[in-house]
């Protein structure tokens, strides 16, 4: 091989050398700038990690990220100061390769342990790179878990050994708030007053087509007793929202500052954090000085659930099982069979003695008599038509009054029309008054609810419901 041939081989491999430790150096040196710049990497040099464990575990941030951390704020001195000594290093013999006028025998033994050199500091680059990976992802996992809801397990772990007290009161805090979380299938105050509009709605557009119109009265008045009930819930609901307006303003104050955290740098952050998580705990708490309240609220749910069977079977059932009592001749609730009875009243005992001698001296004088079939047929219209059965003042009496003398109108006065009137208006009273034993002693099936089994009447039902709904507004 030429002299000048052998010259020039370790004249390459040593120009390599350099070429590749000056990239590298640019390359180093770029990073380095790029981390020491990042407030996402070097805010964590200064975290006390066993300070903040409590805080940076509720934020999803493992405790190993310390081994990580420590080793990227030791080496990245130890790389400053190496990637220095390897750039002079590399300079000096750029330099002492230009003044050579021959390529010394040391020359490239002397660049390949700066090769070696440089691979090592490689290796230990790569290891800090990974490390400020590292650094970067858990403080976008820090950002990203700055919730009120992943803050509020370290919120409750404040509250040591009074845990319970704290989950009463968050208990509280998701019942009156008017915000549901993502997931929470939980009913708050919003979801019972949507309820009790409905029941009220469902209430209202009940319909009786196929009823008498007095048995549908007798229906109406309890129907209206439930409606009384739905208005007395929606407003102890409003009452109890206002109750808790100052606690919901106070969490929902501490939830907005908590979600415009993470422009700070992560010892004030982390400072920010804590503080927060203080001041939810404090904001159940609040909650919980009123945990009376809960009573109030699974009554209202009590309330809602026994009027959703109250209003099915008032809607279904009862009408069914009423309308097949009503169709049977032998029932006291058959329009033929009440109208019968009455109309034979006028006829039946001592005074119905006194009217057959009155009929007869109406007779002999040719004035118009009694017709007790067509009487009959009157009643059991008045049965069918009548919507008019309850009420003690004047103003409640006097429609059902003249719609007994309107039905009687033909007759003459004050004999017969006074006895008629007696005889319908009680017939009237008496067929309410069955209806209405027939409703209240209807059986609704409850069978369904938790520890509460078998059936109860319509009547127990509506004591039950109006007791609670009365309870509630003391």
């Amino acid at each position: 091989m030429p002299a000048e041939a052998e010259q020039n081989a370790p004249k390459q491999q040593i120009q390599a050398i350099i070429s590749g430790c000056q990239a590298f150096l640019l390359h180093a040196q770029a990073e380095i700038d790029k981390a020491t710049a990042d407030n996402q990497v070097m805010g964590w040099l200064e975290v006390n990690f066993q300070h903040n464990a409590a805080t940076l575990a509720a934020c999803g941030i493992q405790a190993t990220l310390q081994g990580p951390r420590d080793h990227f704020k030791t080496e990245l001195p130890a790389l400053t100061t190496g990637l220095r000594h390897l750039d002079n290093d590399v300079g000096n013999l750029v330099a002492d390769i230009k003044l050579q006028p021959q390529l010394q025998p040391a020359t490239l033994p002397r660049a390949r342990r700066l090769a070696a050199e440089k691979q090592a500091w490689e290796a230990r680059l790569d290891a800090a790179l990974a490390d400020c990976k590292l650094l970067r992802e858990s403080h976008a996992t820090l950002r990203g878990n700055l919730t009120p809801q992943i803050l509020l397990p370290f919120a409750k772990e404040k509250s040591g050994n009074k845990g319970p007290i704290f989950d009463i009161g968050y208990k509280l805090y998701r019942l009156t708030s008017d915000h549901k979380e993502k997931g929470d299938e939980e009913k708050n105050l919003d979801d019972f007053f949507s309820e009790a509009t409905r029941q009220e709605t469902l209430f209202a557009q009940i319909t009786m087509p196929e009823l008498p119109k007095l048995a549908a009265t007798v229906i109406k008045e309890q129907i209206k007793s439930a409606i009384r009930v739905t208005a007395t819930v929606k407003d102890t609901i409003d009452i109890m929202r206002e109750n808790f307006a100052g606690e919901q303003k106070h969490v929902k104050a501490t939830k907005a500052r908590i979600t415009k955290l993470g422009k700070e740098d992560i010892a004030e952050l982390l400072k920010r954090i804590n503080e927060e998580a203080d001041a939810l705990y404090k904001g159940m708490l609040r909650f919980h000085y009123k945990a009376h309240h809960l009573d109030k609220i699974y009554d209202i749910e009590e309330i809602l659930l026994l009027m959703q069977f109250m209003q099915r079977a008032i809607k279904n059932d009862l009408q069914q099982q009423l309308k097949q009592e009503i169709a049977d001749d032998g029932s006291l609730l058959n329009l033929n069979t009440a109208a019968a009875a009455a109309a034979d009243q006028f006829l039946k005992g001592p005074a119905g003695f006194w009217r057959g001698i009155k009929l007869l001296f109406r007779l002999l004088a040719g004035k118009e008599t009694v017709n007790l079939v067509s009487f009959e047929a009157t009643i059991r219209d008045a049965l069918n038509s009548c919507n008019s059965f309850y009420g003690n003042t004047p103003e409640d009496i006097l429609p059902l009054e003249k719609f007994i003398n309107d039905k009687l109108s033909a007759y003459d006065a004050p004999f017969p029309r006074e006895d008629l009137y007696k005889i319908m208006k009680k017939c009237l009273h008496d067929y309410g008054t069955n209806i209405e034993e027939f409703c209240r002693t209807f059986k609704v099936d409850i069978s369904s609810i938790t520890a509460k089994g078998g059936t109860i009447t319509i009547k127990k039902l509506i004591s039950q419901i109006e007791g609670m709904a009365t309870k509630m507004t003391q």
